[in-house]
């Protein structure tokens, strides 16, 4: 359980590790130190989604509707949880 100094971002966390979605990236471990926060998650090729449209040689609408349709389906299984995105809320 991660206990820092920010009640919010722990729960978010906390929450983000609990969702089980092949769109969203696994949380394996949550550390919080003294002055530092250690997140291990599943290895992810390119990194971002941005490193990795820079690294496709082509991409035509079907690459787009299938990109948009894994972000899509992600964000829906995150929010299905009941998780917001952290910093949205004025109580956050």
């Amino acid at each position: 359980m991660l206990t820092s100094a920010d009640p919010a971002l722990s729960n978010y966390l906390n929450r983000l590790k609990s969702v089980k979605s092949d769109q969203v990236i696994k949380f394996y471990e949550i550390i919080a130190e003294r002055n530092f926060l250690i997140v291990v998650t599943e290895q992810v090729i390119y990194g971002t989604v941005a490193n990795g449209l820079i690294n496709c040689k082509k991409f035509d609408e079907t690459d787009a509707v299938f990109i948009c349709k894994y972000l899509l389906t992600g964000y829906m299984d995150i929010a299905r949880a009941g998780i917001e995105w952290y910093g949205t809320t004025n109580d956050i």
